[in-house]
């Protein structure tokens, strides 16, 4: 019974232990991700593969099955190993049925040729029947240390180009969980298969401790990555299974040079187990920060759409309820003017009613702005394109505003036409007036008395060009980035008390878009500006 009772028993058995925990407890998270049924394949190989490593190490039993049985199921940790790291944290690449063949079938054959002929690769020998036996390798045990390698580095390949591709705290986990896979890895490989071929049993034990980094390591990967949730039992697990380990070693070394190997494991250890926890404990601030942060933001988010609806509806409904007196204003008014209502007016009475034409025709302008934005935030501008000349459509919507330029303005505005042969578009002949009209009342709202207003078409790399120029007060060049916001005006129309409501650009620009144009303002304080409509040619 005392053979039993070894720590060169316990540790192994304790290490598959864990592994084997670890693998059904990924597996009953998610049954039908096929990452974690590698995850879980993985782990119980890992977990035979120690109990037989435990076996091993206990005098008086048939070594011969039990050397045999513990490359055996060190062979089948390879394959699942390798599944795993191609399809984690999900099926990125999907492995077909004839790599999964390969992949499992190459693992079958080497172990077939293990349990036939291990004499060909590795025996033991029995020097005491109370003794551990000896390893003795066979000539072709080169093979079997080359299997673990080409299984090994193409899972290396495919989780680097996932750690490449990916970033922040998708990269921090991945990351992290292959550093604890490597020192895994490695260190089984060395203590079993490298020290265990070339220099003896002794460090076979080893390899089970080492493997346990595994699970812990590739659990964090998975459970980090998974829906942004970290996970703390991965890290606590690995860090206290590893270092008790590691601790009674240290404790418990006959000789200085044994203290000072497992010391330093243990600080290493040690300080992997920590970073891990730490990193596992930020994370999970961070994540609480980013939920509460989301769920305030989906919260502000909705009250500013609902805020929104309700401006859009009163902008509705306060449009609707003017627009309708003041065109019966309006209408009131010229008849007045026109003497239909007993007799002609004095110049003073004209002079009042023209005024008064002149703002009840702002309100009304300023109320179509209203409903006219209105309705592109709610998406309700629907196109009906025809097929229109915009260079004649632009001189018809000129020679409405030039009484109003010279008489009211005292502006004069000059017609400049193309020496090309404008093209006709399929555009909505309404929307593109009204984008005229925009352009060409700015120019007059913004410009000095006496001054001009340019209008000029032509074509550029398939583009259809129409500029309207001023030369009026200008915008500084710190607000030409804000020209075409809802109700933006500069400083200088606000100082100048320059007639506007900061909605013409942004409306034009909006339908000038959903022809698939646009437009550009280029201005100089003082100077004037320029504003270029531009307009696909489309066959």
């Amino acid at each position: 019974m005392a053979a039993f009772l070894t720590f060169q028993f316990f540790a192994p058995l304790i290490a598959g232990i864990f592994a084997f925990v670890m693998g059904l407890a990924v597996l009953l998270v998610e049954r039908k991700n096929v990452s974690y049924r590698y995850y879980f394949c993985t782990m119980a190989a890992v977990a035979v593969w120690s109990v037989f490593v435990a076996v091993f190490h206990v005098p008086q039993v048939a070594h011969d099955i039990w050397t045999v049985l513990h490359w055996v199921a060190g062979i089948f940790i390879a394959p699942a190993y390798l599944l795993f790291l191609i399809t984690f944290p999900s099926v990125e690449h999907v492995v077909k049925l004839p790599l999964r063949l390969l992949i499992w079938g190459g693992a079958g054959l080497m172990a077939v040729a293990v349990l036939v002929w291990p004499e060909n690769f590795v025996q033991y020998t029995v020097v005491d029947i109370n003794e551990i036996p000896q390893l003795v390798v066979g000539p072709y045990v080169w093979i079997l240390e080359l299997f673990f390698p080409l299984y090994f580095l193409p899972g290396y390949f495919f989780a680097g180009r996932k750690l490449w591709r990916a970033y922040g705290r998708e990269r921090a986990h991945i990351l992290t969980g292959l550093f604890g896979l490597f020192v895994a890895t490695t260190g089984a490989l060395i203590t079993n298969v490298t020290l265990a071929i070339h220099f003896g049993r002794e460090f076979i034990w080893l390899g089970p401790i080492f493997a346990a980094m595994a699970p812990a390591s590739l659990a964090y990967m998975l459970f980090g990555l998974r829906e942004g949730r970290s996970r703390l039992f991965p890290s606590v697990a690995l860090g206290g299974l590893v270092l008790l380990t590691l601790g009674y070693l240290t404790v418990t070394s006959e000789t200085i040079e044994d203290f000072i190997f497992h010391a330093v494991l243990l600080v290493g250890v040690m300080l992997l187990a920590i970073f891990l926890v730490r990193t596992s404990l930020l994370e999970a601030a961070d994540v609480r920060k980013f939920q509460d942060l989301s769920r305030r933001l989906q919260r502000y988010n909705e009250e500013l759409k609902q805020a929104d609806r309700m401006k859009t509806e009163f902008l509705n409904i306060v449009s609707h309820h003017l627009r309708t007196p003041l065109t019966h204003i309006k209408w009131a008014l010229t008849e007045l003017a026109q003497g239909s209502y007993g007799g002609k007016l004095v110049p003073q009475q004209q002079k009042l009613t023209k005024e008064l034409l002149a703002n009840n025709e702002r309100l009304v302008t300023f109320i179509e702005s209203l409903m006219d934005t209105s309705k592109i935030e709610t998406g309700q501008i629907v196109l009906h394109k025809e097929k229109v000349d915009l260079e004649k459509l632009l001189w018809s919507t000129v020679k409405t505003f030039e009484k109003q330029a010279k008489a009211y303005y005292r502006v004069n505005i000059e017609k400049m036409p193309s020496t090309e042969k404008i093209p006709p578009l399929f555009v909505d002949k309404d929307a593109m007036r009204k984008v005229f009209e925009n352009l060409l009342e700015n120019a007059l709202i913004y410009n000095k008395p006496g001054g001009k207003i340019y209008a000029k078409t032509h074509m550029h790399n398939n583009f259809i060009e129409i500029e309207v120029t001023d030369t009026g007060i200008g915008i500084p060049a710190a607000d030409l980035a804000r020209v075409g916001q809802k109700f933006f005006r500069s400083p200088l129309a606000k100082r100048d008390e320059a007639e506007g409501t900061g909605l013409g650009i942004f409306i034009s620009r909006h339908i000038l878009r959903l022809h698939g144009g646009d437009l550009h303002v280029e201005s100089q304080e003082g100077k004037g500006t320029t504003v270029l409509v531009k307009l696909p040619i489309v066959e």
